[in-house]
């Protein structure tokens, strides 16, 4: 970790991601009554966690280095995953995408470079529609009867740092830089 950052550095809650687009997020909607998605859908490549605010200029400086072209995302598949706790999460899938793993491996290296973090051994990619005390019969009906062909694609123009505020509400996510894809 870069000597920027100390135990009483100023920190925020933060993570890298891409942004669905709201026709995705209306797409899933129209799916049934039982799933409501989030306002406002994204894709995260990389949960930070508490990082220093000092680091942070220093990921956004790695990340602008990224070159890579704009690619589209299918969303297909539904499920869910339990998390520690107990309560559910409800999630849609994309189709594999090698522009997908490419950008995630470019956030992984500028990770590595900018914080010293080693790359995630695992990458899910989806979009968390929900998090729920149960699933119940009808919603688990309504998971199964989703067909594995894809429900929309959308165009990945760019990937952002966001910063994440927990609330009694749920999570507020700010957009705090943004870096277009763009062809090399």
């Amino acid at each position: 970790m870069p000597e920027s950052s100390s135990r009483s550095a100023p920190k925020i809650r933060a993570f890298l991601a891409v942004t669905a687009p709201q026709e995705a997020n209306l797409a899933l909607k129209a799916l049934s009554p039982q799933l409501s998605p989030r306002a406002s859908l994204h894709l995260t490549l990389r949960f930070l966690g508490e990082v220093a605010i000092k680091d942070l200029e220093l990921v956004k400086a790695e990340c602008s280095k990224i070159e890579l072209p704009p690619f589209d995302l299918a969303i297909q598949g539904l499920g869910t995953f339990r998390q520690a706790g107990g309560r559910q999460v409800l999630w849609a899938g994309l189709s594999p995408s090698p522009e997908l793993e490419s950008l995630k491996k470019a956030v992984d290296k500028a990770l590595a470079e900018s914080l010293g973090l080693k790359p995630e051994k695992r990458f899910t990619p989806h979009l968390t529609l929900a998090r729920l005390k149960s699933v119940d019969g009808d919603l688990a009906k309504e998971i199964r009867n989703f067909t594995e062909k894809p429900l929309t694609t959308f165009h990945v123009p760019n990937f952002k740092l966001y910063q994440s505020k927990l609330q009694p509400q749920g999570a507020v996510h700010t957009v705090l830089s943004s870096w277009p894809l763009k062809n090399p």
